[in-house]
Formats: structure tokens, sequence, C-alpha cells
């Protein structure tokens, strides 16, 4: 299925629907917890996402580190659903949450572990300047951030950082704070 992102009519809903329905879940998505009161720890993120909610006001970026398993990744997709979900609860119902990891829903995940060169770059500049289809605006989460070592790539990002539209929200996700 391609999609134009220009071309956010009802066509692009149908489309998103239809994925949603037909993609499986791995394990990793089936049981990862969907809200923060699941979520073991993170207390000092849970009260700063909920200080957004409340203002409707989210940082353009911000960056989660820590140990190999305390929760990084799934903090960051909490934090994600909270931004885009239509009731800012991230309720799990509506079409926003239900699209999470979906390429073209309003939040989209790249592993810098896996996903390099170029084409990232340019999808990711792509992505920053074009609002999310509900209206939430769009997330976009950086997830192994710290694998991600050619310096031409990060001056790229660095330019897209400066430059993405108001309502784009990054999340960083790393392991290795130092690189």
């Amino acid at each position: 299925l391609k999609h134009n992102a220009r071309n956010l009519g009802i066509n692009s809903l149908i489309t998103l629907e239809i994925i949603m329905k037909t993609r499986t879940l791995s394990l990793a998505e089936k049981y990862r917890p969907k809200t923060f009161d699941d979520l073991v720890a993170n207390d000092e993120l849970k009260e700063n996402v909920a200080d957004w909610v409340e203002d409707q006001r989210f940082p353009d970026a911000i960056i989660l580190t820590g140990a190999i398993g305390c929760g990084k990744t799934t903090s960051a997709y909490i934090c994600a659903l909270h931004k885009v979900c239509m009731t800012h609860e991230a309720c799990g119902n509506c079409t926003p949450c239900k699209s999470l990891g979906v390429r073209m829903g309003p939040v989209n995940i790249y592993n810098f572990a896996l996903e390099k060169g170029e084409k990232v770059v340019k999808n990711l500049r792509r992505l920053s300047h074009t609002h999310g289809i509900f209206g939430r605006g769009r997330v976009i989460i950086c997830d192994e951030a710290h694998s991600w070592t050619n310096q031409g790539h990060y001056t790229a990002l660095h330019d897209t950082l400066e430059e993405s539209h108001l309502n784009t929200m990054w999340i960083f996700v790393t392991s290795d704070v130092g690189n």
C-alpha cells in the first residue's frame, strides 16, 4: 500500500484502518504496558507527562536514558500515546492509539540500530514537516539513538530538529548517553 503524505484525505484513513486490522502484533507489542499505571518505576516521567497533558503543551524533544531493560522504549510509546490520543489519556481505543507503530500513523518509530542511511534521514525530514493525520501532531521515536554514529547523518538530523514543524515531538531513546 503506497501512501502520499500530502494526500491525507478519507482514503488514507480507510487504508490506515485496513492496515491496523490486518497486521500481527509481536509479543513485545502485545504484552507491553499500555499506560503509566501498568509501568513500574519512571515516576518522574509519569509526573512530567501528566503536567504536559494538563497544560496541553508537550516539549519539542526529550531524551530517555537508562540501563537496558528499564522501560525507556515502553515509556516513549506511552508518552507518544498521550500526545496523539483523542482524549490525551492513552485510552487505547481511539484510532490514533490503535495506530501505534503503523508507518503512516501519527507515531513513527525508528530503530537506529537497524535503520540507517540517507533514506532514513529523508524520511525523518519528510515526516517532521507533515501534520499527523488526526490533528494531534506527530511523534517520532528514535530508539537506540546511540547506534547512529555517522556524523553526516547527525548533522542532517540536527538541521531537521531545528526546522521541524511545531506540532512534531521527537523522543530519543538511548542506553549510552555519552554517544
